[in-house]
This record gives structure tokens, sequence and C-alpha cells, in this order.
């Protein structure tokens, strides 16, 4: 850890984000904290650096420190000074022409897979060319006003740093060509200046684990054998798709195919039962045994209303009876 003496004479805290639960410090206000991604520190310090921390939200300001830049002054002059007139301000990069030029040095250095390096810049030729044509920005200090817009932008940059290269200043330009808030770029040597101080670092290690590109032959090599790849599991996946397809497809044709059948059966039958009907109709004894069947219909319902008539008259007389008889045992008495 980088101490910084300024934080001595500083009312603003100097906090250290860290997930070392051994780290200590005589001038940072040390919290441990769980990293984004376990297996990935750099990327998890990343996502601190450019999304911040949940720690850090009573804070309306903030500035962020490299761990290889030494403050100098008070941050809360600098604060003042950067945010006067825009809620983010970043350093201009003093020593690099244009973003192009920044690919172009973190793959001579090795700082990052060049396969991803080459597909970051390959998709900014084609969605942002302006972008790999501009000033390129130094990101080792970063002075934020906590705004909506702000973290807006933030959020974008962070998305191409998980997505692209982790070289955060690969992407930051494409990121604030997006902000809808004031930006300051600020004028001063990387190296120096009446803020700071920038040991530079020595012996970066390659990523452990990633092939190296020694030109650029072997980074579109690099590249065509991914391509290949993804191209490989594309076609496997469409395969399947195809099957799976086919199958639905021979389902559906035979439960036609069943359905048809069963309506030519019922065509048939239905055939067959208005012939015989017909049949029926048509029929020579049919016809002659219509008086017949009139004159057996006109019989049956000649019989129920008589019945009916009867049933009624046998009621009626079995009372009057009754009556007759009960006259005749009164008389005799």
């Amino acid at each position: 850890m980088l101490e910084q003496p300024a934080a001595l004479e500083s009312s603003i805290p100097f906090i250290c984000l860290t997930d070392d639960p051994t780290l200590t410090s005589e001038t940072w206000d040390v919290r441990l904290i769980q990293p984004e991604f376990p297996l990935d520190r750099v990327r998890s310090a990343r996502v601190l650096k450019i999304r911040g921390h949940e720690l850090l939200d009573e804070f309306q300001e903030t500035l962020w420190l490299d761990n290889t830049v030494a403050f100098i002054g008070d941050p809360g002059e600098l604060l003042d000074e950067w945010l006067v007139s825009a809620d983010l301000a970043v350093p201009r990069h003093s020593f690099r022409e244009n973003v192009s030029a920044e690919f172009a040095e973190v793959v001579t250095l090795k700082l990052d897979d060049p396969a991803r390096i080459f597909e970051q810049w390959g998709h900014y030729m084609v969605v942002a060319p302006l972008v790999l044509a501009s000033e390129v920005l130094w990101t080792g200090m970063l002075a934020r006003r906590s705004t909506v817009a702000v973290r807006e932008t933030m959020a974008v940059w962070l998305d191409h740093v998980l997505r692209y290269s982790r070289r955060d200043q690969l992407s930051v330009g494409i990121a604030l060509a997006t902000a809808r808030h004031e930006i300051n770029i600020v004028a001063i040597e990387n190296s120096a200046s009446r803020w700071h101080e920038w040991p530079r670092s020595r012996g970066r290690n390659i990523l452990a684990g990633e092939r190296v590109a020694q030109n650029p032959l072997e980074v579109l090599t690099l590249e065509l054998e991914q391509a290949y790849r993804d191209l490989d599991a594309a076609s496997i996946e469409l395969v399947d798709i195809v099957k799976k397809r086919e199958s639905r497809i021979l389902e559906c044709e035979l439960s036609i195919l069943d359905r048809e059948s069963s309506i030519r059966e019922l065509e048939a039958s239905t055939r067959e039962s208005v012939a015989a009907l017909n049949a029926t109709l048509a029929s020579g004894s049919w016809r002659i045994t219509a008086p017949y069947r009139w004159s057996v219909g006109r019989i049956r319902r000649m019989l129920s209303a008589r019945e009916g008539s009867s049933g009624s008259s046998d009621s009626v007389g079995s009372s009057s009876d009754d009556s007759s008889s009960r006259d005749r045992k009164t008389q005799s008495r």
C-alpha cells in the first residue's frame, strides 16, 4: 500500500477499500469489503473505481486515486477547483497521441489479452471511429459529483471494462461520449503536478494463462481462432434447433393425417346413412303402406282419447253409487 502523508493534515477522510483483512495503514481509513469477482482482482478493483461502493454513498463528492498515485495538497481544494463547473473531472493523458495509440501501447506492453484488445479496437472502428482518434484520458485520478447522470456514464464505462479489456483508459472515452453532464478535462502532467506524483510502476505482469501476441499477425490468428470456436458453437446450436423443429413439424403432420382420416371415415359413414334413408323413402313398399300407417296412427290416437275419457267416468260413477247406498241405508233405518 502507498501511504498518503497528505491525509494526516486533511479533514477529508482517505478511505481505502480492500479485501485483505490483514492490511493496515497509518494514513488510510481501511475498510474491508467483499470483491465483486473473487477470482478477478483487477476487474473487482475497476468496479470500485468506476461504480464506487455503498460505503461512499454518504459523500456528495469523491476523488479516486490509483494505488500508484501519491496525493499532494488539500483534496478539498482540488475538488472545488476541478468540479467548479462540471460533475466529472478527468486529467488529459500527457504523452499519448490518441486512443488508438493507447490500444497499440497496451498490446506492446502486454497488459491484457491481445485478442480481446483487438476485438475491442475493431468494434470501436465500426461504432465509434471518432473516439479512437480523440485524445486519451488518464484515469489515475477521478473527481466526481454523485448525480444520476454521472452514475449513468459510469455504468456505460463499467459495461465496456467488463465486456472488453480491463484497461479502463481504452473505454473511458466512449463512455464519456454518452454523458449528459459537464466534463472537465484537466490539463496536467501525468507524472507530477501540484496535486500529485505518479511513481511509474515497473515490471507489470502478463496475465496468467493468457497467450501474448508478438506481432499483429498473431493477434489476427488468435481472433480467427476465437471466431472459429464461436462459429462451431453456433453451428451445433443451430443444428439442434433445426432437429427440434423438424421433429415438431413431423408431429404436426402426423396429427393432421390422423384428423383427415377421421374426417374421411365420418364422411363415408354419413354418406351411407343418407343413402340408406333415401333408399327407404324411395322404396315402393314405403309408398304403398303409407295409408295403412296413417290409419294405424289414427286408431291409436282415438283409443288413447277414449281410454282417457272412460277413466274419468268410472271415478264419478263410483262416487254416485256410494251415495245411493248411503241413501238406502238411511231409509231402512
